[in-house]
């Protein structure tokens, strides 16, 4: 008995074959064409209790840490 589960999205349109069969590698070079960071990446080392407190920040603003470092650093150049 084949499942028929997986071959409807959730209005019951019939999906693609593949759906479920693996990955669909084209569809993949797209998704990952669009979400790859396009912008620089800088890296850096804090001591702990720092980067603990800017966790405890950022969830309070509910905002990640980056945003909050990247702000920082606008601010910094911005002068």
């Amino acid at each position: 008995m084949k499942n028929k589960f997986k071959k409807v999205d959730a209005k019951g349109n019939r999906l693609p074959e593949q759906i479920g069969k693996g990955i669909n590698k084209e569809h993949l070079k797209k998704v990952m064409k669009e979400t790859t960071i396009k912008d620089d990446m800088i890296s850096f080392k804090i001591e702990r209790e720092i980067h603990d407190k800017l966790i405890r920040a950022a969830n309070k603003m509910n905002v990640t840490k980056s945003f909050i470092l990247q702000e920082l650093i606008k601010e910094f150049v911005e002068v």
